[in-house]
């Protein structure tokens, strides 16, 4: 170190000058390099924290039934809805899409949920609720949700599938597949 203060000293006012410009632009490149990945870190830190506030609810069925309830068609889903967002969210609006052939066709028609017919269960206690149901951030809610139609609206027709749709109150829907539709009500 003296030797290069000594070197320093010796050398006339424009390689001092020049010696001093390299040294602060060399100082400048690593503060500079230490800010840019200090503000790398901090992005990743915002998306992470964009995705968690976010929408993201997980609509899931553990059971399914239709039955015969007079002139209609009554279908009964056990769901459980998960809030993965740190955002409060809410179930706007429920629907059953069904899937039918016309003459080889292939159609759908939506049936909108029964409202007094949605039961939710919260710690431990299953209660009626109408549509909107919320959910806070990070929660679940489970219970039963029913759907009615009359019987003469699928009369003679080729059943092809079913579909649950749950929407937010973010107007986004959240699709589940009915894989099994037994005749009957839900096993308690």
């Amino acid at each position: 170190m003296g030797e290069a203060v000594a070197w320093f000293v010796r050398q006339d006012s424009a390689v001092q000058v020049s010696t001093v410009a390299a040294a602060l632009a060399g100082l400048s490149l690593i503060v500079s390099s230490l800010s840019m990945r200090t503000g790398r870190q901090a992005l990743k830190l915002s998306k992470r924290q964009e995705v968690q506030r976010k929408a993201n609810l997980v609509l899931e069925y553990s059971q399914a039934s239709r039955s015969a309830a007079g002139e209609n068609v009554l279908y009964t889903f056990q769901i459980t809805v998960k809030n993965l967002s740190d955002a409060a969210n809410a179930l706007a609006r429920a629907d059953l899409r069904i899937s039918y052939s016309i003459e080889g066709l292939l159609t759908q028609v939506a049936v909108p949920s029964v409202s007094e017919g949605v039961e939710i269960l919260r710690d431990g206690k299953t209660s009626r609720m109408d549509l909107p149901v919320k959910i806070d951030g990070r929660t679940t809610v489970g219970g039963r949700i029913h759907f009615s139609h009359s019987s003469k609206l699928l009369a003679g027709r080729v059943v092809r599938g079913y579909q649950l749709v749950v929407t937010d109150t973010f107007d986004s829907p959240h699709v589940v597949d009915v894989v099994h539709m037994p005749e009957g009500g839900l096993n308690s």
